[in-house]
């Protein structure tokens, strides 16, 4: 036995179990591209060394003038992220 499946069935079923963990693996790195992308996009705009910034409150980058505005928006957004982890759909 060479360990391959035996009829076509089991072969179409192996098949397209692959194509959907290939699928899978493959949507996770686009979003950990445009993770990335947001990252470097966020950097530049922030003008600071990009080694300067990882670990520090985006907070402390925002103008005094817009920081309430940044304080609702990261409200909002932290609020639909737990909603997308609880149900695993996007709001």
């Amino acid at each position: 036995m060479n360990g391959s499946p035996s009829t076509p069935t089991a072969t179409r079923e192996a098949l397209e179990h692959e194509l959907h963990v290939h699928q899978v693996e493959l949507v996770q790195q686009s979003e950990e591209l445009q993770r990335t992308q947001v990252n470097l996009t966020g950097s530049s705009l922030l003008r600071p060394p990009r080694a300067s910034v990882p670990g520090k409150p985006l907070a402390r980058f925002v103008s005094s003038n817009d920081a309430d505005r940044w304080h609702l928006y990261l409200h909002r957004a932290l609020a639909r992220e737990t909603l997308v982890d609880r149900t695993g759909r996007s709001a």
